[in-house]
């Protein structure tokens, strides 16, 4: 079973929450959101069995469907949903006083 399963597992059916999920298995926070994203949306196994293929991928307007191009199977329709940002955020760099920084001219 691949790390990425136990991880989703742990948290699933464990009851393991997902702080300490990244702790115990040394990824972030963020990782283990995805992986169970992921997992939601058909599973880790179901992305790996289309993984080296060639994909098609058809939109219109807000309707997305991904297909096989040997096969033509159909493997995912979507629905885009325009009032979502579905941009990456960036991470937040650490505040001065986080670092250690300060602006008083008399401290060392």
């Amino acid at each position: 079973m691949s790390k990425q399963k136990v991880i989703v597992l742990a948290v699933r059916d464990q009851g393991l929450t997902v702080a300490a999920a990244a702790r115990r298995y040394g990824v972030s926070r963020r990782w283990v959101h995805e992986l169970l994203r992921r997992e939601a949306e058909g599973g880790i196994d179901a992305a790996r069995a289309h993984a080296g293929k060639h994909l098609l991928m058809l939109i219109h307007d807000t309707e997305v469907t991904i297909s096989d191009t040997t096969t033509g199977e159909i493997i995912r329709e979507l629905t885009i949903d325009p009032s979502r940002d579905y941009q990456a955020r960036q991470r937040k760099t650490p505040r001065s006083e986080d670092r250690g920084v300060t602006d008083d001219p008399t401290h060392p």
